[in-house]
This record gives C-alpha cells, sequence and structure tokens, in this order.
C-alpha cells in the first residue's frame, strides 16, 4: 500500500503516519494479512526532507527511509527531481551503449 501525507512540520508528518501505519497493522491483522516490514519504505518527499525524522516503525521493526524509490517503472527521489529517472531512461535508450 502506497500512502502520500502533507504536512508541514516534521513532528506532524510522522505522529499521522504513525497512525496511518498502525491503522493498517490493525487492518492486515483483521484481515489475516501481514506486513513485510522489509518491503516496506518511507520517503520524506520536498524541503524538509532534509530533517531526519524518527523512523515509523511495523510490528517494533523501524521502516527503512530512503531518499529514492523505483514506482512503477519511474524513480521518485525526495527532492523531486527527475534526474534519476531521466538518466535511466537515457542509459536503456536504443544507441546509448554505442550500439
Amino acid at each position: 500500500m502506497d500512502c502520500f501525507y502533507a504536512a508541514s512540520i516534521v513532528k506532524d508528518i510522522v505522529s499521522e503516519m504513525q497512525l496511518v501505519v498502525n491503522t493498517l497493522i490493525e487492518w492486515s491483522e483483521l484481515n489475516r494479512m501481514n506486513i513485510n516490514s522489509k518491503k516496506t519504505k518511507d520517503m520524506v518527499l520536498g524541503s524538509i526532507s532534509k530533517e531526519s525524522p524518527m523512523p515509523l516503525l511495523t510490528a517494533a521493526k523501524p521502516v527503512q527511509q530512503v531518499s529514492e524509490y523505483k514506482f512503477l517503472g519511474v524513480t521518485v527521489n525526495s527532492r523531486l527531481k527527475w534526474d534519476d529517472s531521466t538518466a535511466a531512461i537515457v542509459t536503456k535508450a536504443p544507441g546509448s551503449r554505442g550500439d
């Protein structure tokens, strides 16, 4: 499940997102599903991403914080820049490797 939340204060983001994560954990337990904490990622977007918020927790395990993530073939980074995604597309383009 992907979840996006907007706030201007890092503390607010962490507390609100932890509530969302807790709700998701409760829902998954009621529906006899497990959350794979190894595949769960956390990324803060925008200018507040320079601050290092406390990690979110799933079943007492911290969620890995990342600065970039590949989603549906597009690399999104915390600076909201397309550099990484564009570089990956150019690398895969025909003739870019001297073909």
